[in-house]
């Protein structure tokens, strides 16, 4: 009897040993997932540098300026938690550098701004007053030789009252007519307004060097995202964010003329894209399927050095990739 008791008494203070060992292995790792979890400043930077990306590829240098400052500021609300994951020195450093680099070069832009905006300025208001003059001018010699004119006018208006009355209305209709055309031909103006079309297609198919310096730059900032993301639990993997930088990379440098790192991003795309894509396979097919032919495309273009559909075709691929980011955010 004595045995079975103390038998018992053994049983039961394994089993609290080993529900006490679960429940605590149970809470370290709820603890431990917590911790992993990204915090809300990485989703800010990512977002933040993609503005400034945007921003900077249609040549809107205030508001680049402007967004480098809230990556600053985010940058240094993120760091604490990236140096408790154990970030390396070198790669807080190398965003650091970046981000100065691309501040600089704003700055210098936007400093150029008044100055242009004032010569504009100058020239228009110039050409104002040459207009007023000449307007003038014209108004001036009718009202002199007016007098004769008139007379005529009068002696035709008395004498053929009813031609004048049908004229009115012919002027009005032709009035009209003009004014259709004329409204119609402002629409077709905004309908086809180029520098629109080129920023949906293609925003960096007209910049010149140092306005394509300067979203290089802004580009820079997403080769670090890719260090940063992998440090969390997060859904996405980071590699699509590397996969970003190399596409932006592969535009730019088209746009640049150089070749020989156009054809090396395309490289190290095509590798990066063969290890994420079983996974993105397991997140969307139909996403996989549009991204992998779109990734195809760009190497297509590529190989042909087309720098016109380059921008295209990368654009359409940065789209898609945002849509596979958002879709593994989901699941």
């Amino acid at each position: 009897m004595k045995k079975r008791i103390i038998s018992a008494l053994i049983i039961f203070a394994l089993s609290c040993i080993m529900v006490g060992c679960f429940g605590e292995k149970e809470a370290t790792k709820s603890k431990n997932s917590e911790k992993d979890k990204p915090p809300n400043e990485l989703k800010e930077l990512q977002n933040e540098i993609d503005e400034v990306v945007k921003n900077t590829m249609k040549k809107d240098w205030t508001a680049s300026l402007t967004k480098t400052k809230d990556i600053q500021t985010t940058w240094n609300e993120l760091y604490p938690d990236l140096q408790e994951k154990g970030i390396a020195q070198e790669s807080v450093d190398g965003f650091v550098d970046d981000l100065n680099t691309l501040s600089n070069s704003l700055i210098d832009m936007t400093l150029k701004l008044p100055k242009e905006k004032q010569q504009q300025g100058g020239n228009q208001e110039q050409g104002s007053q040459q207009q007023t003059t000449q307007q003038g001018g014209g108004q001036g010699e009718g009202g002199q030789g007016g007098g004769g004119t008139n007379q005529e006018q009068s002696q035709k208006a008395s004498s053929q009252p009813s031609n004048q009355s049908g004229g009115g209305q012919s002027e009005q209709q032709g009035g009209g007519e003009q004014g259709g055309q004329g409204g119609s031909q402002q629409q077709d103006q905004i309908n086809k307004d180029p520098q629109k079309a080129l920023e949906k297609v293609d925003p960096t198919v007209d910049l010149n060097k140092e306005e394509l310096s300067i979203v290089r730059n802004s580009i820079e900032l997403q080769k670090h995202m890719n260090k940063f993301v992998s440090l969390f639990n997060v859904q996405a993997p980071g590699d699509l964010y590397q996969l970003k930088y190399l596409l932006h990379d592969i535009n730019i440098s088209s746009k640049e003329i150089n070749w020989e790192k156009v054809n090396s991003s395309m490289k190290s795309t095509l590798n990066l894209w063969g290890s994420i894509e079983p996974k993105a396979l397991e997140a969307d097919k139909n996403l996989n399927l549009q991204l992998k032919q779109s990734i195809n495309e760009v190497e297509d273009v590529v190989r042909e050095k087309n720098e016109k559909l380059i921008g295209m075709k990368t654009k359409t691929s940065l789209e898609l990739i945002e849509k596979l980011i958002k879709s593994f955010e989901e699941k």
